[in-house]
């Protein structure tokens, strides 16, 4: 309330009906704080809400829950326009007109629009007091639609396998800012997914969202979070991870290296589509130490595993903008003007706006802040709890709402998740339920063939089971053909090759039959193939007999050169000079 000035504080006065007091401004606050806690007492809330012109009345039942009312709908009801036109020696601008009471309300003029704003303070006090309207609870929806996706039964063997993948990609900072702002490229997406068997969103993938993709970078945020891993029982350690990301820490705050909002999870990862208009970086401090985001999507997500139904996302977004939750990863400080979704045109329930074409983009203002931010930020984090096991979902296509470069496009990557439910491993992770799920039993068969390069497997081990399509080739169900192309398959060091077979004996033999080490010695030996390596220079012989034969004559030409075909000669560099001052003693120009 403080930050509001002394005139805004009086056109508030005046809209809520209070008598004219003078004195400080600090008096003017505590006067309509003071009446603010009177219409906590719904009597009283409906006594002055029954002494309201029709037209506020209208205004703050709409505005309540939607946030805001159209210009043109309070013009209708108070047979007065709602703006009008300031103009001095400098500047115009439109402001609300003052023979109406609508001070607890913003004047909104952009993309062809006029609306009224209820300014948050007013909108969370009186909608306490106004009969809700339908949907505005979050309540589970019908069964499932369509088949639901979940990683729940592959998550707890699948980190593991990513968590060692992961080491070299997490080497140093610069390398976990990087992945964290820019994420990982295809290559490295489909690599990690081979040695990890994390699956794919069936929808999410064509819009670009991959659980591996999305857990990597979420790990990216506090290496410190990888020490120990291996040592940890993965359900433990998967708890820790979405502990520490929702519940707010005893301090209120959060350690970050990272001091720029680029490096920020959710603008970075759950928030692709905003992006920063030219000028300053937005520093750290324009971004929530522990956005209130997570909260709500805790206290969302728990009541939906107590329930255990589906949600519907969709809904659930609109519940949260009825009820005037706080949503919002940056402070209350931070100016939203700095941000833009680029685009020409955005379909709204309202009607299609479009934006100029020296802007190129929309604001997420306190207007388009749900379409542009609020609901892909939901589901943004649906998506990731998912791709850790804590949740199933549903996908359908997502609905194109933005122009952008002439083409029909989602808002956001995330738009096509369609509903979520809670597993009992998301359950027992967000503290719900103290039933820690039972990891499956690892057992399986891996037998080495006593005689020919084939691996023979049965039972269950995912991690056996990836090993075996990384070294081999698949025949039928069961087998798989090793070769020396197979086994050093995608590896690019020696290391790598020795590692291999360190995992051989791990998980397939300890001790198998001779001629499996042979094939070992003879694909280290082949490795080591390309270690020596000697910069040369290939130098062209011109067609000149005499020249030519020197070079196999002359013993101090052929001890410095290596013949190769086409009538030319290889030197390295460091003899070089030497062929070059020893071809001058035979008429050849040194240069």
């Amino acid at each position: 309330m403080l930050g509001f000035t002394v005139a805004e504080l009086h056109q508030i006065r005046t809209c809520l009906g209070l008598d004219f007091q003078r004195g400080t401004k600090d008096v003017l606050v505590s006067v309509i704080l003071e009446f603010l806690t009177l219409l906590e007492d719904h009597e009283r809330f409906l006594e002055w809400f029954a002494s309201l012109p029709g037209y506020l009345v209208q205004a703050i039942e709409t505005a309540c829950f939607a946030g805001y009312v159209a210009a043109d709908r309070v013009e209708e009801l108070a047979k007065q326009p709602v703006a009008e036109l300031v103009r001095s020696s400098y500047f115009s601008r439109y402001q609300i007109n003052p023979d109406l009471r609508l001070g607890i309300f913003d004047l909104y003029r952009k993309y062809g629009l006029t609306l009224l704003i209820m300014k948050p303070v007013f909108r969370r006090t009186l909608g306490l007091q106004l009969p809700p309207p339908e949907g505005y609870r979050i309540a589970p929806c019908p069964e499932a639609e369509s088949q639901p996706w979940s990683a729940a039964e592959t998550v707890l063997e699948s980190m593991p396998l990513l968590l060692k993948s992961i080491r070299a990609l997490v080497a140093d900072l610069f390398s976990l800012e990087k992945i964290l702002r820019r994420g990982l490229n295809k290559g490295e997406i489909r690599e990690l997914r081979t040695r990890s068997a994390f699956p794919s969103f069936p929808v999410g993938a064509k819009t670009g969202v991959d659980p591996v993709g999305l857990v990597v970078r979420f790990l990216a945020i506090d290496p410190d979070q990888l020490d120990g891993a291996d040592r940890t029982d993965v359900r433990d350690f998967i708890k820790g991870l979405v502990t520490t990301f929702l519940v707010v820490p005893s301090s209120g705050r959060i350690t970050s290296a990272y001091l720029s909002i680029d490096s920020s999870f959710e603008y970075s990862v759950l928030c692709p589509q905003v992006t920063k208009c030219p000028g300053p970086r937005l520093r750290r401090s324009c971004f929530h130490h522990h956005p209130v985001t997570r909260q709500v999507v805790h206290s969302f997500l728990s009541a939906a595993a107590v329930s255990g139904g589906w949600y519907d996302m969709d809904e659930a977004s609109e519940s949260l903008r009825m009820q005037a939750l706080s949503f919002s990863i940056f402070n209350d400080g931070h100016d939203s003007s700095r941000l833009m979704v680029k685009g020409e045109e955005l379909v709204l329930p309202e009607g299609t706006i479009s934006t100029d074409d020296w802007q190129s983009g929309f604001e997420p203002d306190s207007y388009l802040v749900h379409t542009l931010m609020n609901r892909p930020l939901l589901k943004g984090y649906c998506y990731l709890l998912a791709s850790l096991g804590l949740l199933e979902i549903q996908e359908r296509d997502p609905e194109k709402l933005l122009k952008r470069n002439g083409k029909l496009v989602p808002v956001s990557p995330f738009d096509g998740l369609s509903r979520v439910r809670v597993t009992p491993f998301g359950a027992w992770c967000l503290g719900v339920s103290e039933a820690k799920p039972e990891l499956q039993p690892v057992l399986y068969e891996a037998i080495a063939h006593r005689e020919l390069p084939l691996v023979t497997y049965r039972g269950r081990s995912l991690e056996c089971r990836v090993f075996l399509e990384q070294i081999g080739s698949a025949i039928g169900e069961a087998r798989f053909r090793i070769t020396e192309a197979s086994f050093i398959r995608d590896c690019t060091t020696t290391e790598e090759i020795d590692h291999r077979i360190a995992e051989f004996h791990r998980l397939i033999d300890g001790d198998p039959p001779g001629h499996w080490a042979e094939l070992f010695a003879l694909i280290r030996s082949r490795a080591r193939l390309f270690e020596h390596q000697e910069p040369c220079v290939m130098i062209q012989l011109p067609d000149d007999p005499a020249l030519r034969r020197l070079f196999l004559e002359e013993k101090r030409l052929s001890s410095l050169v290596v013949r190769a075909e086409g009538g030319r000669v290889v030197v390295t560099e460091e003899n070089y000079r030497k062929l070059r001052k020893a071809l001058e003693e035979f008429g050849v120009l040194k240069g």
